[in-house]
């Protein structure tokens, strides 16, 4: 009997052993699971981050070169229509100033109404093409703020769903061990 109740002891303290050696082999791997994502998310952000930075660097760096270039050859737009009607203007001013002075300071108001309608036009369109730019950069920074935020809320929302519906694994795995654990001593107690 007293072999017996030996060997049951071993086998009892042996099963013991390897479900607590199972049960801190699941934790342990949920430990570093949860230690290895949150590294993962930390460095992707990091990453992310980095890549926005050169990509706005860039971005800044072109816009910056093509408004440069817009200006100089709006400049040399704008100059070369001066130009073309300062001498049209003086040309009509050479021809009709001895008979029709009139005429040509009608046609002078008119002509000078014309040039600046051309430039309020122009510089309200540069205007509201900057403003419209504006808001849809504002627009898409807002929406890109909106997003992430949705996101972050979504997985720390999985995350949370996650380590609740781990803790309810781990623990009626514990409750059925504990619950075997006090069968098996009642069968052993009861030989």
């Amino acid at each position: 009997q007293a072999r017996v109740r030996g060997l049951q002891e071993r086998m009892v303290v042996d099963r013991m052993d390897q479900s607590s050696l199972l049960f801190q082999s699941i934790f342990r791997g949920a430990f570093e699971r949860r230690r290895y994502l949150r590294l993962r998310k930390g460095i992707l952000s990091l990453q992310a981050r980095v890549r926005g930075i050169q990509a706005r660097k860039y971005t800044k760096k072109a816009s910056d070169a093509v408004l440069k270039l817009q200006s100089y050859a709006r400049v040399l737009i704008v100059r070369k229509q001066y130009m073309r009607f300062q001498s049209s203007l003086v040309t009509m001013q050479a021809r009709v100033r001895g008979l029709q002075e009139r005429m040509v300071v009608d046609r002078m108001d008119q002509s000078s109404l014309l040039f600046q309608s051309i430039f309020r036009g122009a510089f309200e369109r540069r205007r509201y093409l900057r403003l419209r730019k504006g808001i849809l950069s504002l627009q898409a920074r807002v929406r890109g703020i909106q997003a992430r935020k949705y996101t972050k809320k979504a997985s720390d929302a999985v995350l949370k769903l996650q380590s609740y519906a781990r803790v309810l694994i781990v623990r009626k795995q514990y409750m059925r061990f504990q619950s075997s654990l006090v069968t098996m001593q009642a069968r052993v107690r009861g030989l």
